[in-house]
Formats: structure tokens, C-alpha cells, sequence
């Protein structure tokens, strides 16, 4: 393990005629050939790029571009460590 970064997991679900929203943390963890997060994996070729778009002063969504097609994640801290060590990564590999 290289580097762990937390994002937020949100679920929506109908409970008594009202909806409810959970929010739990989890983290992406970076390693040499492979992001791993709660739900999914991703070998470090997949990934084509990484991009992240803050929508205010302390929200974001890291976003992984990969064969499979686009993941968010949604992000409450700052990922520019997570992304430079991805990016030192891709360019030995």
C-alpha cells in the first residue's frame, strides 16, 4: 500500500415513505499495480487518466477514466498526493 484516500459513499434508500441518505467513509488505497476501493478494484493499465473537479471549498469528485468506462468518487479532502503518486507510477510503468 502506497497511499489511502477517503471518499464518501452515499446510499439512498425509501424507509417509511421517506427517503434516507447514509453517508459511510471509505477509502480508495493506491498500490503499485492496482486501485482497490470498497466495491471495486482497478489494475493500474486500466486506468487511462485521473481527473478531479472540486464544487466548492471542500468538496470534489476524484474521477477515474478507465477501459471500463467513468468512476466518481466523491471526496470531502484533498487528492492531489493520491494523484501525484498515481501519476509517478504510470510514467515508470
Amino acid at each position: 500500500m502506497l497511499i489511502m484516500l477517503p471518499y464518501i459513499r452515499v446510499i439512498r434508500r425509501i424507509h417509511n415513505n421517506s427517503q434516507q441518505i447514509i453517508e459511510t467513509e471509505e477509502y480508495l488505497t493506491l498500490y503499485e499495480d492496482k486501485v482497490v476501493s470498497a466495491n471495486d478494484h482497478f489494475k493500474m493499465e486500466d486506468i487511462l487518466d485521473m481527473s478531479y473537479r472540486p464544487f466548492n471549498d471542500r468538496n470534489g469528485f476524484l474521477y477515474f477514466h478507465t477501459i471500463r468506462g467513468l468512476y466518481s468518487f466523491h471526496l470531502k479532502t484533498d487528492p492531489n498526493a493520491f494523484m501525484t503518486i498515481y501519476k509517478k507510477i504510470r510514467l515508470t510503468n
